[in-house]
């Protein structure tokens, strides 16, 4: 069990990333030379939210809501 543990945190960071980078990669699509744009477009999409909830589940809650208190701050700051 503690080996899962220690690799929690760097495989969650890492599919958030590539959950990152496929949900940019759909707004890439209309400039590349792709044939089936919709079916790519659509894996990229679902790609993007088996890794969002896979890093969901390895970083856990509170480190979602962190992000999202810090965001809310600068949110905050820039209304005045």
């Amino acid at each position: 069990m503690k080996v899962a543990k220690k690799y929690s945190k760097p495989i969650g960071l890492m599919s958030l990333f590539l959950s990152t980078m496929t949900y940019v990669g759909i707004f890439v699509i209309p400039f590349v030379n792709i044939n089936n744009k919709v079916i790519t477009a659509s894996v990229l999409y679902v790609l993007s939210y088996i890794f969002f909830f896979i890093s969901t589940y390895c970083l856990g809650k509170s480190f979602f809501q962190t992000i999202k208190e810090k965001f809310r701050n600068i949110w905050i700051s820039l209304r005045g």
